[in-house]
């Protein structure tokens, strides 16, 4: 089963709830623990995208990819924002923000950042089994 979600989103305050709108077709596909962890993490990434890229409404653009096989959930939100160092390892407490790739480093099993035509960070959320199944058939 492979369950592949390809969204462009113009980088508005909506953007990260369009984002999670549209993970939707995830609900049944993966357990609950890793939507959950896969809408927080998607709506992070957009958010940072969002305030963060440069990106005007009128030109730019958000590109979020997901993509749901047998062994994993790997997704990917691109910009084509100038990209950025990758942060400190912990946030600081008394700073409103920081917290989105702390995030992704405690949350996904594997994450990065590629720079190419603009950038893009992806994360891997290893799946759980949640049932075994008869693979004799």
């Amino acid at each position: 089963m492979t369950e592949e979600i390809q969204l462009r989103l113009s980088p508005s305050r909506i953007a990260p709830a369009a984002a999670r709108g549209a993970l939707g077709p995830l609900r049944g596909a993966v357990d609950q623990e890793t939507l959950e962890s896969t809408t927080l993490l998607v709506t992070e990434l957009v958010t940072n995208a969002v305030l963060h890229a440069g990106l005007r409404d009128d030109q730019d653009w958000i590109d979020l990819s997901v993509e749901v096989s047998e062994d994993l959930v790997r997704a990917g939100v691109t910009d084509r924002g100038g990209g950025f160092a990758r942060p400190p390892p912990d946030p600081q407490v008394e700073v409103p923000s920081g917290w989105g790739l702390f995030l992704v480093s405690r949350l996904a099993d594997r994450w990065g950042i590629e720079r190419g035509q603009g950038t893009s960070v992806w994360f891997e959320i290893d799946r759980k089994a949640t049932h075994t199944e008869d693979r004799s058939r």
